[in-house]
């Protein structure tokens, strides 16, 4: 069992995670107006032990480290639990006070009026309280023709239940095209509750031609910071520029890989390889694997996806034979039975579970080799755009915890991974 203590001082929060019988963890919050509510003892009753960037939304802040788990409950610490934590850390149970202020100064705090954020804080909690073998991930795509702005998408993303989105480098760029900045879309995520767990862009790394690879490097460089300055540390690398055209050879690909992680380390991105099963080079599981494999880099990782899978005639069962940290992230969906392979296209995708895919399966496989990231729904139904956003992000996550569930349903207990 672990307890999390929580005081007051100045505008940030310290928090101290205290284990029973093991070490004692310290973290520090930013906090909005809205910390200045919480008592100093508060008490959040944590379970296993797993990462928790939700709790930073809870009052819409910011931290430099987070170590704790799900809350199952929440309370206020008893006087004999006070007593047990070290002197320099115990904590008054009288609330912060003002200085005083000459009365010719002084200033009536207005009360606040919005219940937005508690309302944000009550979500977060419900959406931490339930242990869940995945991160549930909005791809941007699945709402991208509702004529949102990338603020509102995020927006949807949250209040659809979603831990985790990612968007496209279109939608950054669109964003400060119209006069914002790439913060806003940081804290629109952080306000939100939600990870940033990967962007789509599309850089041609891989190509034969010096000088068009060395561009790609250079738009490469370009999403790396984008991605980074709005919270997230992956950036997908598609086959792009191979897919068409031009020679494909392994040994040169790995190496191209290799140089990009490189440029990763140094903008504290990691890149992920990731196969599409149309392209003409870089289509299949094994020939992503086998870059990731060749490159040897220690977060070299790969990007599959259920259609890609099917379309590129990679077989399901390979990916039993990988470890879950070799997999950066995962694009759920499904497909029809028509039309055939062949001529199948992305926009016949549809809701994880309503096609003939093995979704389930798949998902139970990623459990058993230990992956614990990101489910991501991407999909670019025609059918689906012409739905509300809210309601076709609500459907695509129910159609997600569905999938899990039946996958969950049959599988054995597994060590703790990723």
């Amino acid at each position: 069992m672990l307890w999390a203590w929580m005081a007051r001082r100045s505008d940030a929060v310290d928090w101290l995670v205290v284990r029973r019988g093991g070490p004692r963890v310290r973290l520090r919050l930013r906090l909005p107006p809205i910390g200045t509510w919480l008592r100093p003892h508060l008490r959040l009753t944590l379970g296993a032990s797993v990462p928790l960037e939700g709790l930073v939304a809870l009052t819409g802040g910011r931290s430099e480290a987070t170590t704790a788990g799900p809350p199952l409950g929440l309370g206020f610490a008893s006087r004999s639990e006070r007593r047990a934590l070290p002197a320099d850390h115990r904590m008054s149970s009288r609330l912060p006070t003002a200085p005083r202020t000459p009365a010719p100064l002084r200033r009536a705090t207005p009360p606040c009026h919005s219940a937005a954020p508690l309302l944000r804080a009550w979500r977060i909690i419900l959406r931490m309280s339930h242990a869940e073998p995945f991160v549930y991930c909005l791809n941007t795509s699945t709402i991208a023709k509702q004529k949102h702005t990338p603020l509102e998408r995020f927006e949807i993303a949250s209040r659809a239940g979603y831990s985790a989105i990612e968007p496209w480098v279109r939608e950054l760029d669109e964003h400060v095209a119209g006069g914002g900045k790439l913060s806003d879309l940081r804290r629109a995520a952080e306000g939100g509750g939600l990870k940033v767990a990967g962007l789509i862009g599309f850089f041609e790394w891989a190509v034969e031609d010096a000088a068009r690879r060395a561009k790609g490097f250079e738009e490469a460089k370009r999403n790396m910071a984008q991605i980074a300055e709005i919270g997230g540390t992956q950036l997908a690398a598609p086959p792009w520029g191979i897919h068409a055209e031009g020679p494909f050879e392994l040994a040169k690909v790995i190496e191209r890989y290799c140089d990009l992680c490189e440029l990763g380390d140094r903008m504290g991105v990691t890149p992920i390889v990731e196969f599409w099963g149309a392209s003409r080079h870089l289509s299949t599981l094994a020939e992503a694997a086998a870059i990731v494999v060749g490159c040897g880099h220690p977060r070299a990782c790969l990007l599959a996806d259920v259609f890609h899978l099917y379309r590129g005639g990679s077989s399901e069962a390979g990916l039993g034979k990988l470890a879950g940290a070799s997999i950066g992230l995962f694009h759920v969906n499904d497909y029809p039975a028509s039309p055939p392979r062949g001529a199948i296209n992305d926009s016949d995708r549809v809701w994880p579970g309503l096609g003939v895919a093995p979704v389930a399966p798949i998902l139970k496989t990623l459990h058993a080799i230990g992956y614990r990231g990101a489910l991501s729904v991407e999909l670019f139904n025609e059918a689906y755009y012409a739905m509300p956003a809210l309601d076709a992000a609500k459907a695509g996550l129910a159609a997600i915890r569905g999938c899990v569930a039946q996958a969950m349903a049959s599988q054995p207990p597994t060590p703790a991974a990723r």
